[in-house]
């Protein structure tokens, strides 16, 4: 792999040949811009982060999507750590890519995170009182939040999936989020969690899982993913 550490402070294009890795930490520095090229994987080292200062343009397309997963990950971009089988991708294997104040024109498209999420007061994405461009997100495998807001950020989703994380999206307290046709499944404590008192989260016409649509106390016969107070869900999907 190409290790990658410490401050980007270039303008920086990552293309598809091997993948990077993204070793302890790496901060993408104010005024900078990194691109990423489709089909592009990067892998993260145990723990690491990626705080976002600049600019981050990472564009996938439908059929080469951006990939952020663990090192162990064989799947995708082979053997990188070249231990064989010895070793399996888990979840919260990394920690966070955040998005911090000054990132406000960054975006991601086509872009998937996987086996993430160690940190229990974040997520494995993180958006720090920002807002970046968010299309066709996925989010899978975090050990707890797969996407946590705090502060402004208040983004507008549409087509993204978040699975198989412990909560697949944590509203924090001051922050606002709209999500509509997305789907929510196998998250084992909730898909979506709004901490916000002063905000119903508008998340209509989502798919939860199952049919039924959501677990929530307003809606008895739901089977799919659990939803907390103050999440306007109805109606939802009936499929993915």
């Amino acid at each position: 792999g190409i290790g990658v550490t410490g401050i980007l402070n270039s303008d920086s294009v990552w293309v598809n040949d091997l993948p990077y890795v993204i070793d302890t930490n790496l901060t993408l520095d104010l005024n900078t811009t990194l691109t990423i090229q489709p089909s592009v994987i990067v892998k993260m080292t145990a723990g690491a982060k990626f705080l976002i200062n600049g600019h981050l343009l990472a564009q996938g397309d439908p059929d080469q999507r951006v990939i952020f997963t663990s090192l162990k990950d064989d799947s995708v971009g082979g053997d990188t750590n070249g231990d064989g089988i010895t070793s399996a991708p888990a979840v919260g294997d990394w920690e966070s890519i955040r998005f911090a104040t000054a990132s406000g024109d960054s975006s991601l498209d086509y872009v998937t995170l996987r086996y993430g999420g160690s940190n229990k007061d974040t997520g494995a994405l993180y958006l720090d009182n920002s807002t970046p461009s968010l299309g066709h997100l996925a989010v899978l495998g975090s050990k707890y939040r797969g996407l946590y807001l705090q502060g402004a950020a208040n983004p507008v989703l549409e087509n993204a999936i978040f699975a198989a994380n412990s909560i697949g999206v944590y509203n924090g307290q001051l922050a606002s989020l709209t999500i509509r046709q997305s789907d929510f499944y196998s998250n084992t404590q909730f898909g979506l969690y709004n901490a916000n008192p002063l905000t119903t989260i508008e998340a209509t016409d989502n798919w939860w899982g199952a049919d039924s649509g959501p677990q929530h106390a307003s809606n008895p016969a739901g089977k799919g993913d659990t939803v907390n107070d103050q999440v306007n869900f109805n109606p939802w999907q009936l499929n993915p």
